[in-house]
């Protein structure tokens, strides 16, 4: 997602001061993580922006819940 549209839908969604979880992920990010350094060219990045914009992410919003359950019970 580009980041311009990104910040016109939280413009849409959300106040100023609203607290929300976001996470980002950029394409340098992945170029130097774990133990080999690789090189991703933008037509490469463009295309797993692509798959991962269409990912399912229940295991992230279950994580995040199991948090929330455990801070609202108090064992955190």
């Amino acid at each position: 997602m580009k980041v311009k549209r990104l910040k016109e839908q939280l413009d849409i969604w959300f106040n100023d001061d609203d607290e929300i979880i976001v996470w980002t992920w950029e394409k340098e990010y992945f170029e130097n993580y774990g133990d080999t350094k690789r090189t991703i060219t933008n037509e490469q990045w463009q295309r797993i922006v692509d798959v991962a914009d269409g990912m399912d992410c229940s295991e992230t919003n279950q994580a995040i819940d199991n948090i929330v359950d455990d801070i609202i019970k108090g064992n955190e």
